[in-house]
């Protein structure tokens, strides 16, 4: 038998798992519902890129899932051209670490070339600072590392 000491500590225990339990199922419930429109913003952000670096090229993209904790700062999305090609084209955006802090890069990539394409922020006062020249050994790291993330999307390329 329980004393009643014993007794209200048990519910206060249980109080507190609950509590636990509620705001752990809400946070997990709301990570669900919002990875769509996760994806969907950052689709416009990769075609607003993609329309300032080659503008009237590209119509749509398809969001590629990625196997790998890579997920978290980095999405691949197939791109659909306005002139159709056999080359398939990916834009791969990720967080890169930046002299300004980490930043949305993009890179549109095909089995023959990786290239920079832009920043998928609007800069202002930094834009100068982020330019390609300035964050070069940056920016050639990541491009090195394009088709590893690629991989992990399930699509390969030899090279």
């Amino acid at each position: 038998m329980l004393n009643s000491k014993d007794k209200e500590s048990l519910i206060k225990l249980g109080i507190l798992i609950g509590s636990f339990i509620l705001i752990f199922s809400i946070l997990l419930i709301m990570t669900i519902f919002s990875r769509s429109s996760w994806e969907k913003g950052l689709r416009t952000s990769v075609l607003e890129v993609l329309e300032s670096y080659s503008p009237n090229t590209y119509i749509s993209a398809d969001f590629v899932k990625i196997n790998s904790n890579l997920s978290v700062s980095a999405a691949v999305y197939e791109l659909k051209k306005t002139v159709s090609t056999s080359e398939k084209d990916f834009a791969v955006i990720i967080r890169i670490p930046t002299i300004v802090g980490p930043e949305p890069a993009v890179f549109i990539c095909n089995s023959k070339t990786v290239n920079f394409v832009g920043y998928a922020i609007n800069n202002g006062k930094a834009k100068n600072i982020l330019s390609e020249n300035n964050s070069f050994n940056n920016i050639s790291y990541w491009v090195k590392n394009i088709y590893n993330i690629l991989e992990k999307a399930g699509i390969n390329y030899d090279k």
